[in-house]
């Protein structure tokens, strides 16, 4: 009796364990949604990452060639890449930060060797509180890793909204700062160019608009992923062959 009790114990105090880490970290709540078909506060994303991770495995399987890689963390990663064509393969990682993704570079071939990158990360190295000057160098030496031929398309960070960030503290101010740290490295690179999301027809407002925010005041719902793919396509020149209608 006395052990049932105290496993009923350990097991309540896991549940409220995850519980407090979901109520935290709203990313991980979102995978939960996402795991379990739940639409709760929104944290279910129209694109799911675990069918674009399907997607990779199936084309990466195929022995194509890639053409176009998108690297990052979970905005990059959430986008549907079947609208970019069947060359298109999406390795980036939600929670990733700049040096994470870096250090996953150097390891990956197809970092180096893909005809064009796409790169959209430095959010999570601001929650973290690392500065932007150390986050445009783990870009700069991102970059470096590509030849001078190997065009990179470096994504600056897109912004949040303030209202639903509960206790993540990333400014909408620390993030334009930061994008013009990762604009500068970027002109200084011969492969880069760089995709400010507050310019253009498809830009992102500061704050992050409720009709493009998934809940939690950092991630996109169906239609920011799409606004998101609509601004990358812009700038890579390519015309869409699928689209994913949410």
């Amino acid at each position: 009796m006395r052990i049932a009790i105290v496993s009923l114990v350990a097991i309540a105090v896991g549940l409220a364990a995850i519980l407090a880490a979901l109520l935290v970290h709203p990313y991980y709540a979102h995978r939960l949604a996402d795991m379990v078909g739940s639409d709760h506060r929104g944290y279910r994303s129209i694109v799911h990452s675990d069918t674009m991770q399907a997607v990779n495995a199936a084309r990466l399987s195929q022995g194509e060639e890639t053409a176009l890689a998108f690297f990052g963390a979970s905005t990059i990663e959430r986008l549907d890449i079947r609208r970019f064509g069947s060359t298109a393969v999406n390795l980036a990682y939600g929670g990733l930060t700049s040096r994470d993704v870096l250090q996953y570079a150097r390891g990956n071939a197809a970092f180096a060797e893909t005809r064009t990158v796409v790169v959209l990360a430095g959010f999570n190295d601001l929650a973290a509180g690392r500065s932007p000057r150390e986050i445009a160098d783990d870009i700069a030496a991102l970059l470096a890793l590509r030849l001078p031929s190997k065009p990179v398309l470096l994504v600056g960070v897109l912004p949040v909204n303030p209202a639903n960030l509960g206790t993540a503290s990333v400014s909408n101010e620390a993030i334009e700062t930061l994008n013009d740290y990762l604009e500068a490295t970027c002109r200084e690179a011969a492969n880069c160019r760089f995709v400010d999301p507050a310019r253009g027809p498809h830009a992102f407002s500061a704050p992050l608009p409720a009709s493009l925010d998934s809940g939690d005041g950092i991630h996109l719902n169906g239609a920011g992923n799409r606004q998101l793919a609509d601004l990358v396509e812009m700038y890579l020149g390519q015309s869409a062959r699928t689209r994913d209608d949410g």
